[in-house]
């Protein structure tokens, strides 16, 4: 705690783009720093230093090429999808990012590629918090790479940083290429508190930081700015949320009560006052609902393309929550979303919900069942050259926006404790396929042919359509496949989170590992839920007519598995016993389960509560479709 007399002290980190050059940068973000930490303390004295690296990339003669050119190949490919994804990419924007090599990926790709330079930089910062001994580290872009590559090293003495405050903005930490380096895991520094600022339309390599710790705070964004440092510091929702909370640290006791009632009056004259309500809102409801257990269930009959409808995903929602109600789950646990308000920006916040807070052994479920799909994607080099899998919304429209795709899937879960019990369950399937006349419905979409003709070529020879090097298929005996509706092998499996993880140490096998906790300088990689899926990768999900009732195939025959449980299953076991219901019931399908080998193995925590209720539960009248 500082007196009236002592300023509290910033020491700023610039991001990328030789920013050092310009000459206002520095004197803007001070400005904003002073008025948004006397906005809530008018007595409080700021002073500032500036972290200048610039002069270190500019002396480095010989990073390490190869892996340099890795990285900056990630992170073109990332950002493209970011900024753009399969339509309507920004070109202009782009070629900005990535054709701007020294200012923009290239320092990027140079630090995460050059360890000798990274370790110089460490090094510097260190020298210069030691000798000046700040109250907060400000930094952005390329800065806060440095900044927490430096708090996470271990080098960084506790006594040093344990009462410092990390205010991060255009954060890159957390960015699928990059994470690698910190291990697959974004976790809280030994500092005092952490604010992240992180603005939804800053596309320049910056992506959210979730980490359910005390001491950590991200305050969302949406603003016009973009990856704007001096944006970002004088924003309104910034001045009342972080600059207040810096002041309210820092201050001198008898100011505290007087920044409590300038922030709260601040709060009310700003002009993002909504959005910032929110925001703290959804922050006292989350803690409220700092609940064991959560599940949400999805289901989409209705679609807005009538041809593309379902019958029995929304009886698979209720069958479910019955289910998970008859073993233990709370109703108050359970959330729904069905048909038309199951739209992508819908469910996108649902999941949001599910897995916010989760912490310690807190239980997470998410169970979906509707149409499943495979969209091409590009590349930065304009070539199609992978495949999602994606989960398909009531308006989706063939856009990764209007999709749940394995990107954003992976952002959301990749940094939760290693200890969160997720469970995913998907009766659908990607390998396309519609509607059989006579036949069962097939829960998987067949791409327009402007999709399909992404992932094909002519073969002039053969006078064939085929496809694509990087899309074949084989059949079993090794010849290429031939694409008739478009069954190609997803690159990227939807909550497999490939992305991220091939060049992470990846330790899955002691159960040790995942039950005592991970050394915070140490940790074995991205987080990997459990999932339950209704059919293997080139397969098709189908439905089962059970009288007048449609179900999942898949979805029926684990429901009653769980509900007539007698004793223990492990999830790997669970995933047998539905493939020989299947299989008796004349299905073709194989159910597959991904995940850590310890979690598979693991016991099945839903049981039914009592005989009686399992009892009740089914002699209960079947109400009209």
């Amino acid at each position: 705690m500082v007196t009236m007399s002592t300023p509290i002290k910033i020491l700023f980190i610039h991001g990328i783009g030789f920013q050092e050059e310009d000459p206002r940068w520095q004197p803007q973000w001070k400005a904003a720093a002073e008025a948004g930490i006397k906005a809530s303390s008018p007595d409080a004295a700021i002073e500032a230093r500036f972290f200048n690296y610039d002069a270190m990339f500019k002396e480095n003669d010989a990073p390490n090429v190869a892996m340099v050119t890795q990285v900056g190949s990630m992170l073109g490919s990332w950002v493209t999808g970011k900024v753009g994804g399969l339509f309507g990419r920004n070109r202009g924007f782009f070629g900005d990012v990535v054709h701007d090599w020294n200012a923009r990926p290239g320092m990027v790709a140079e630090w995460a590629g050059d360890t000798k330079l990274r370790a110089a930089l460490r090094k510097s910062l260190q020298a210069e918090v030691l000798s000046w001994k700040p109250d907060v580290i400000a930094a952005h872009s390329l800065g806060t790479l440095l900044s927490y590559d430096w708090l996470r090293s271990g080098d960084a003495p506790a006594n040093a940083i344990e009462s410092l405050t990390y205010l991060t903005f255009g954060c890159q930490i957390s960015n699928p290429a990059l994470t690698p380096i910190f291990g697959g895991q974004i976790l809280k520094p030994a500092v005092k508190q952490w604010i992240n600022l992180w603005n939804r339309q800053d596309k320049v390599f910056v992506s959210s930081v979730r980490i359910n710790e005390d001491g950590f705070r991200q305050v969302e964004l949406n603003e016009s700015f973009g990856h704007d440092g001096t944006g970002y510091l004088q924003n309104a929702t910034t001045s009342v949320t972080a600059w207040n909370q810096i002041a309210l640290t820092y201050a001198e006791p008898a100011v505290v009560s007087r920044a409590m009632l300038r922030g709260a009056v601040a709060l009310s004259e700003t002009k993002t006052r909504k959005a910032t309500v929110s925001n703290l809102l959804k922050a006292r409801m989350q803690a409220r609902e700092s609940r064991k257990r959560k599940a949400l269930l999805i289901g989409i009959n209705n679609y807005a393309n009538p041809q593309n409808n379902l019958e029995g995903c929304v009886n698979d929602v209720f069958e479910m929550s019955a289910v998970l109600q008859e073993c233990g789950f709370d109703p108050d646990d359970i959330r729904v979303v069905l048909d038309e308000r199951a739209t992508a920006q819908g469910i996108k916040e649902r999941i949001e919900w599910l897995l916010d807070g989760a912490r310690g052994d807190d239980e997470r479920f998410l169970y979906y069942s509707g149409h499943g799909a495979q969209i091409p994607s590009y590349g930065a080099d304009d070539i199609p050259e992978e495949v999602d899998e994606c989960l398909v919304p009531h308006d989706f429209a063939w856009t990764p926006e209007t999709a749940v795709v394995d990107d954003w899937f992976y952002e959301i879960y990749h940094n939760l404790p290693y200890t969160v019990q997720f469970v995913t369950m998907m009766d659908c399937c990607h390998s396309g396929g519609m509607a059989r006349d006579g036949g069962a419905r097939v829960r998987g979409l067949t791409p327009p042919d402007d999709i399909r003709h992404r992932a094909l070529r002519w073969d002039r020879k053969a006078e064939m359509w085929v496809p694509r090097e990087q899309f074949a298929t084989t059949d079993k005996q090794g010849s290429a496949g031939v694409v008739s509706d478009i069954s190609l092998r997803a690159s990227k499996s939807l909550g497999s989170g490939k992305i991220g993880r091939s060049k992470v140490r990846v330790h899955r096998s002691s159960a040790a590992r995942e039950t005592k906790g991970v050394d915070p300088l140490n940790p074995y990689g991205p987080f990997q839920p459990l999932l339950l899926k209704a059919c293997g990768k080139d397969e098709l999900a189908m439905e089962y007519r059970h009288g007048t009732h449609s179900y999942g195939a898949f979805t029926y025959c684990i429901t009653r598995l769980l509900r007539h449980q007698k004793k223990s299953v492990s999830f790997k076991e669970l995933i047998g016993q539905v493939k020989e219901q299947l299989h008796t019931l004349g299905y073709t399908q194989h159910p597959d389960i991904e995940g850590p080998d310890v979690r598979q193995d693991r016991p099945v925590p839903w049981k039914p509560e009592s005989t009686a209720k399992t009892s009740a539960a089914k002699a209960r009248p079947r109400g009209r479709k």
